[in-house]
């Protein structure tokens, strides 16, 4: 049986790596091992986990494809304040009240598709205001798993511990099949804050309240004050990602906060494929999107995916992911 810590030490590796696009400098590993140092009471499990930083996955264009993650338990509470108020400008000294109401708004439970082929299950979650999804190959099984009153990352993760398999998110995409095994737990938290906190300080904050394990990108800035009562962990994270022009990366116990890449508007054009050949499923998305993409000869690999407003460089280099490849970027006019 697997050790408890060495999975959360692979979890962390693995969604540092994503951020840092694989490899991590020794100075960088320095600094998230301070800054988690200034969590009280470390775990006995953390004893020896590799620290390879998160500060999450950033791209460009893609032009050449070559071969080459779960939840906690948690609360925080909440005071009035209207959600519909506009993302602070970035750079903006403005703080920002976040609520109970305002994470609950964007928490609003699944409606829990039918039991039955697991790969079909999760396709079915994927809704025009849900992330992108993308299956690896030789994920299979029944699911049966209870999803009522689940959130969309949570039935997620449900469905993938159900089928053995582990979850990974690359910017608005994630990935079924990749990474270690999850498990099946509801992340939930209560948070009140006294006086207006920054960014930096949301890792330590979460971690004493819950199992969760957040990596904030070094150029992320922003001030909150939170007031929250027993919401989802990674629902409470989005409010503050939306509100400070932010990202969210990750699909579990180990997130990652970023600022958004400079990049247009998703794409609104969509892709449902079920157990088609990866390269298949680049050549259609090709065409659609008026893409251009170099193909190498030993890609294969066959992917389920779908998705409504996919974002370009996310989706592509989930796929690749997928497949165990990678994407090179290239933009030549």
């Amino acid at each position: 049986m697997t050790d408890p810590a060495e999975v959360r030490a692979r979890r962390l590796t693995a969604v540092l790596e994503e951020v840092v696009g694989g490899g991590c400098p020794p100075e960088l590993v320095e600094r998230v091992q301070q800054r988690l140092g200034e969590v009280p009471t470390p775990r006995p499990r953390w004893r020896g986990a590799p620290l390879l930083a998160a500060t999450c996955m950033l791209a460009g264009i893609a032009v050449v494809v070559a071969t080459a993650r779960w939840s906690g338990r948690a609360r925080v509470a909440t005071a009035p304040g209207p959600f519909a108020q506009e993302p602070a400008p970035e750079g903006s000294t403005a703080t920002v009240t976040i609520t109970t109401a305002m994470v609950r708004a964007v928490a609003a439970p699944i409606e829990p598709p039918p039991p039955g082929d697991g790969v079909a299950r999760l396709l079915a979650l994927v809704q025009r205001d849900t992330p992108a999804l993308v299956v690896a190959p030789g994920v299979q099984g029944e699911s049966k798993a209870d999803l009522a009153g689940l959130t969309w990352h949570e039935a997620v993760v449900h469905i993938a511990a159900e089928l053995g398999v582990g979850v990974a998110a690359y910017g608005s995409v994630v990935v079924v099949g990749l990474g270690p095994r999850v498990v099946p737990t509801t992340a939930r938290c209560t948070l009140r804050t006294r006086t207006p906190g920054v960014v930096g300080q949301l890792p330590k904050l979460l971690h004493a309240a819950t199992d969760l394990d957040l990596v904030v990108a070094a150029d992320v800035a922003g001030r909150f004050e939170l007031d929250v009562d027993d919401v989802p962990v990674r629902a409470l994270l989005d409010v503050i990602a939306a509100r400070l022009s932010l990202q969210v990366v990750g699909c579990g116990d180990v997130l990652a906060l970023r600022r958004v890449a400079v990049e247009g508007p998703p794409s609104r054009l969509a892709l449902n494929f079920r157990g088609r050949p990866v390269a298949a499923v680049f050549d259609a998305w090709a065409k659609i999107a008026g893409r251009n993409f170099v193909i190498d000869a030993g890609l294969s690999g066959t992917v389920s995916v779908r998705t409504f407003r996919p974002v370009e460089a996310d989706l592509e280099t989930a796929l690749a992911a997928a497949v165990g490849a990678d994407v090179e970027r290239a933009d030549r006019g």
